[in-house]
């Protein structure tokens, strides 16, 4: 269980342990955690008292008032978008195989996990206005869905069909690796 180290360190042996208290001087124990680190181990702990309140094994959650951490500021790590420029160069210094399954994931903002999924059936590469069919069975919202793709987009996919020569329109576009080293 993710919260093992906060129950140990908390002092917590039962349910009947945890207090509004008890967590918030181990968090303060715990500034060089970052904010947001903090404030998820409040909503782990804060789910699972809910989820024993809904199974009638808890009456109330001992939690619910403590406020979270603020993180507007002290973010650890700046995030921010791709600049197109960057993507260009990105593609520039990958294999094709590679430079592919980016720009379909930069030109149609599909998941890793739903553009696994892609297969050759669900691309309409010389329509008037050339889409991939999302199928719900694949999407994290279960709604299915055409979008349009774009001309460079469409360039690399055709030019990756004709060099991996699919069996079957129910091949996979793309062989994503769990991992990139």
């Amino acid at each position: 269980i993710m919260n093992n180290a906060l129950f140990r360190e908390a002092g917590w042996k039962t349910i009947s342990d945890i207090s509004a208290r008890d967590f918030l001087d181990w968090r303060n124990r715990n500034q060089d955690k970052a904010p947001k680190t903090l404030n998820e181990y409040l909503n782990a702990c804060r789910n699972f008292l809910n989820w024993l309140i809904r199974i009638g094994d808890l009456e109330s959650n001992p939690l619910d008032r403590v406020e979270k951490v603020e993180t507007r500021g002290r973010e650890t790590r700046n995030r921010r978008a791709i600049s197109h420029e960057d993507f260009l160069r990105l593609l520039s210094l990958v294999p094709f195989k590679r430079k592919v399954e980016y720009a379909a994931a930069y030109y149609t903002g599909l998941r890793k996990s739903e553009l696994n999924d892609v297969r050759w059936e669900d691309l309409s590469l010389d329509a008037e206005v050339p889409i991939v069919r999302v199928r719900s069975s694949t999407t994290k919202n279960k709604k299915s869905e055409s979008l349009p793709l774009y001309p460079d987009l469409v360039e690399l996919l055709k030019h990756h069909r004709s060099n991996q020569s699919p069996a079957s329109e129910f091949d996979k576009v793309f062989e994503i690796p769990e991992r990139l080293h």
